[in-house]
């Protein structure tokens, strides 16, 4: 299978990179696009502006006759390029979907980090619809990291971290799982592994998701 990672961050590039290796080999076919102002328009403009629809769908549509399958790895985006996916084309999926199910499936209270708060309606509401598929009832707890983002913004990474770790950490006690809501955010479960609650990103299951063993 051709996969294609659609991003909004250059770094997600060898972070996904290194997961499909993982999980598929190094021969496994993938490419990559990396789109940095979809996001930045869609954080201006909002996520449901003509302009940032039409500029989304057409990156969908540049992707290799060859792809079999395109995943989304902006948060913010990824429900939107869902519905955007060519009738024609490969299957589109957003990265997070997996994770959600997850989160859906080990508690009922789910803290929710995010840095963006373009990406708070899209996973809030991807998280209810998951739980009404399941006939799950659940609490989310948002957790506001959007002061690390300017951190991510100027390329200082390991900051950007350790704040979105900080401020998980003084909020997890209200929660029985927490979820990573965007892609950069990754990391930082390595920084909050000792949390006696599940913590999960999207960036893994999504790879897993898409090469099956």
């Amino acid at each position: 299978m051709a996969i294609g990672f659609l991003h909004t961050a250059a770094e997600h590039t060898a972070t996904f990179d290194q997961l499909v290796v993982s999980a598929a080999g190094f021969d496994a076919a993938r490419t990559h696009v990396v789109v940095p102002e979809l996001l930045a328009d869609a954080i201006e403009l909002g996520i449901e502006d003509v302009g940032v629809r039409d500029a989304l769908a057409l990156q969908l549509r540049s992707f290799p006759d060859a792809v079999d399958q395109i995943i989304v790895t902006c948060s913010t985006l990824g429900g939107i390029a869902e519905e955007l996916a060519p009738v024609d084309g490969p299957l589109v999926t957003r990265v997070d979907r997996p994770m959600a199910e997850a989160a859906v499936a080990a508690g009922h209270r789910i803290g929710v980090a995010y840095s963006t708060s373009a990406t708070v309606l899209p996973t809030t509401s991807l998280l209810w619809a998951v739980a009404a598929t399941a006939g799950s009832a659940i609490d989310l707890d948002l957790i506001d990291c959007e002061s690390a983002w300017k951190l991510f913004v100027a390329g200082k990474r390991d900051e950007y971290l350790a704040a979105v770790a900080s401020t998980i950490r003084d909020r997890a006690h209200n929660v029985d799982v927490v979820i990573l809501a965007q892609a950069s955010m990754a990391s930082v479960a390595e920084l909050i592994a000792d949390l006696d609650i599940p913590v999960f990103s999207s960036p893994a299951l999504a790879v897993a998701r898409a090469f099956p063993d």
